[in-house]
């Protein structure tokens, strides 16, 4: 990132991204530069948010910018992907489900919950 007003137009829109209440897709050949973004992206949020509950879904096996030593990545690989991958998305479903049954000025303190489904191509390969 660059010093004071000279951000570029790639790095605005990051730094709206990761300051976004919504949903956003990142689409690229292999080779384009999506997990530099990511990493990026997981930073910027990270700055904004130090507590952010982040959540990655992944085939591959990276740090995701330390997010997979601190047991925030699940990897769905082998015979039990599917079990795996359903696991992740009941446990999003359950935290979802907590943080709406809370009074509404309490979900206005709640850090955001990130989820990343990183690579859905290859996540849904392997589920198929």
């Amino acid at each position: 990132q660059r010093s004071g007003a000279e951000t570029t137009g790639a790095e605005e829109v990051l730094n709206r991204i990761a300051r976004a209440d919504n949903s956003t897709v990142l689409v690229g050949d292999p080779g384009t530069g999506k997990s530099t973004v990511t990493t990026d992206y997981i930073n910027r949020v990270r700055a904004v948010y130090p507590n952010a509950d982040f959540r990655v879904l992944a085939v591959k096996n990276d740090s995701f910018c330390g997010l997979n030593a601190e047991g925030k990545v699940t990897r769905i690989i082998g015979d039990d992907a599917i079990t795996t991958a359903q696991d992740f998305f009941v446990s999003l479903k359950n935290e979802y489900d907590r943080r709406l049954s809370l009074p509404e000025n309490e979900r206005a303190n709640l850090t955001p919950l990130v989820v990343i489904l990183d690579d859905w191509l290859s996540i849904a390969g392997a589920l198929t």
